[in-house]
């Protein structure tokens, strides 16, 4: 084993086995001529620049991303000596090491965990200086927390409440084995343990960096590998560039942006892994574009960062990842392209994206908002379903008699509203909330039990994104309780609608989502102890894990989506032409015409005589 091989040495050998192990030779010829016609050369060195790499990308400049993809990729290029050489020089090597990484292909080479680490360590401030003073461990510790956060007494009382959760190796169960198999396939010795340890409990993700990222990540998750960002950039009207931003601040919120000054080791790895498992994914199409060379044409002559204007026709139409809504209905009020990407941050039924594989089921808008209404739309579509409810927040007391029927129908309130920001936490009435529904199975009426299984989800996604995922502990995931049932309803997370006793109204679970049977109001119910049918929500963020609220909002929009094909779509069709053709005929028994044998047959085989019955007279 080569113990005294110096960093560049082992970068540059990294470079090459990925090389070889990772790409076709015709990819790596693509990759390779992507970066000599862009190239600058300074002292005999080929190399990217900023505006280059931020050009070639085609990173709109009114998110203002290019500097912390420019951080990312000049981090990852130091790779696997990243923590002591990092930032490198983008050349050729310190380049195809960087794409290898953010486009999962280190897969075919290395077989280890830490992805999510390496990205944590790539976006983070490190302070140097502290990991480098071991005899002043706890000093360092709260000294290079302030020069990171400014020196403020927010600052320290920040890593006061959180980092000091980061300085115990063993509770690093992510781990850095992606660096440690890459030193061990090189033969090399690896950084010691401790040392990369303390180094990365010592950092922070600035809170300001991180939201401009999950705007980029918004505006790509439906990329494709040869699809052209600058299309996606073209549609970035003022509106929409809003719409990203308010979307990226619920999905922040996840990482108690809203009450710390930059984010953990701790609570990043803690989000991603829970709320928000495929956020990332959206990074490997935008870097496999360097080994499309067709695909963007150099051009010295390029603005910096793609500057399109939002009046100029894109060079392609975007493909379309949203059915298109037939005459007779309305544009999704909930379902925007933007909430489409929020939800392919957590799921991913059946291993693949959601993206062009919905189909509206049921709309409010359109269909009305009644419990028949929904049950002819939705029942009897197999695949999956996602149900979405937008609503505004109702005030602490009732103020109409519609809000007191509901109020009275729920048990009493005793629980705060979900704290976001201290406009908030003071109990303000008229937010905007969104929460929802994954259900992996058909929808079915309930009667003494639930309906779903392991896989149901319950999530809310605005004002703060979190994801509250199926437990074992009881298996009231989903039920559907129209009238005579009382109190009836449709919902998730709470026994059925009228099995419990009669008069106490509804029974709301530890963790539950509740719509009236009007479809008018809801609840939602969330207890830090959790045992129910779904598991609380383990965010270290802005929903402690251990917090007890309830939302109750009235509804202003409910929607249904399918996930699936015209093949599901026509078996839908199918079974619903089943049903109304098995009514009608219900309908047109033909009894008391006169044929009394006949009509005897027919009660004989329905079981209402033959069996000691007499069935009355037929004359």
């Amino acid at each position: 084993m080569d113990t005294n091989r110096p960093p560049e040495a082992l970068s540059r050998r990294l470079a090459q086995t990925f090389a070889t192990k990772s790409y076709t030779s015709l990819e790596l010829h693509d990759l390779r001529e992507v970066f000599r016609t862009r190239a600058e050369r300074e002292s005999g060195l080929r190399f990217w620049s900023e505006a280059t790499l931020c050009r070639f990308l085609e990173l709109p400049e009114v998110l203002g991303v290019g500097p912390v993809i420019y951080q990312m990729v000049t981090y990852l290029g130091a790779f696997p000596t990243s923590g002591s050489t990092a930032p490198a020089i983008l050349t050729l090597e310190a380049v195809l090491i960087a794409v290898t990484l953010l486009t999962g292909r280190w897969r075919k080479v290395l077989k280890a965990r830490g992805w999510e680490r390496l990205v944590y360590e790539s976006l983070a401030v490190h302070d140097r200086r502290a990991s480098q003073d071991k005899a002043k461990d706890e000093q360092g510790t709260t000294e290079g927390a302030d020069s990171m956060l400014g020196g403020s007494e927010d600052g320290r009382q920040v890593i006061e409440d959180t980092l000091h959760e980061d300085l115990n190796p063993l509770e690093d169960t992510n781990g850095d084995d992606l660096t440690l198999a890459a030193m061990k396939a090189l033969g090399a010795v690896s950084v010691p343990h401790h040392e990369s340890t303390t180094g990365i409990h010592r950092s922070i993700i600035p809170t300001d960096n991180l939201l401009k990222l999950i705007e980029l990540l918004l505006l790509i998750a439906p990329l494709e590998n040869q699809e052209s960002l600058a299309d996606y950039a073209a549609q970035l009207t003022d509106e929409r560039v809003s719409e990203l931003h308010d979307t990226a601040h619920h999905v922040l919120a996840a990482f108690g942006a809203e009450r710390n000054l930059g984010i953990t080791y701790h609570i990043f790895i803690t989000v991603i892994s829970s709320d928000l498992p495929y956020l990332l994914d959206a990074l490997s199409p935008l870097f496999e574009h360097f080994v499309f060379a067709n695909h963007t044409s150099p051009s010295s002559a390029a603005p910096a960062q793609s500057k399109t204007s939002p009046t100029q026709a894109a060079t392609r139409p975007v493909r379309a990842i949203l059915p298109s809504s037939s005459p007779s209905s309305s544009p999704s009020s909930i379902l925007t392209p933007r909430t489409l990407s929020h939800l392919s941050f957590f799921l991913k039924p059946h291993s693949t994206p959601l993206f062009s594989r919905l189909r509206p089921l049921y709309s409010g808008a359109t269909h009305g908002f009644s419990m028949l209404s929904f049950e002819t739309r939705v029942f009897k579509w197999e695949g999956p379903t996602i149900l979405l409810v937008s609503g505004t927040s109702l005030p602490t007391h009732p103020s109409t008699s519609r809000e007191r029927a509901f109020a009275d129908s729920v048990p009493p309130s005793r629980l705060k509203s979900r704290p976001r920001d201290a406009a908030a936490s003071s109990g303000s009435q008229g937010r905007e909330v969104l929460f929802g529904a994954y259900v992996s199975i058909p929808w079915a009426a309930t009667h003494k039990s639930c309906f779903g299984d392991a896989d149901t989800t319950l999530f809310q996604l605005a004002l703060a994104h979190a994801v509250f995922r199926a437990s074992r502990l009881a298996h009231d995931y989903a039920y559907f309780s129209r009238p005579p049932t009382s109190p009836a309803g449709l919902g998730f997370g709470s026994p059925p609608p009228g099995a419990g006793a009669k008069g106490r109204g509804m029974a709301l679970g530890p963790v539950s989502l509740h719509l009236d049977d009007a479809l008018e109001f809801g609840v939602f119910t969330h207890l830090g102890e959790g045992g129910g049918s779904f598991r609380p929500n383990p965010s270290t963020g802005a929903t402690a894990g251990h917090e007890d609220w309830q939302e109750r909002f009235e509804v202003d929009g409910l929607e249904v989506w399918g996930v699936g094909g015209e093949e599901e779509a026509e078996a839908q069709r199918r079974a619903w032409a089943f049903e109304e053709r098995e009514a009608e005929r219900r309908r047109n028994i033909n009894i008391g015409k006169g044929d009394v044998e006949a009509d005897r047959e027919l009660l004989r085989m329905a079981g209402l005589i033959g069996q000691g019955q007499s069935g009355g007279s037929m004359a």
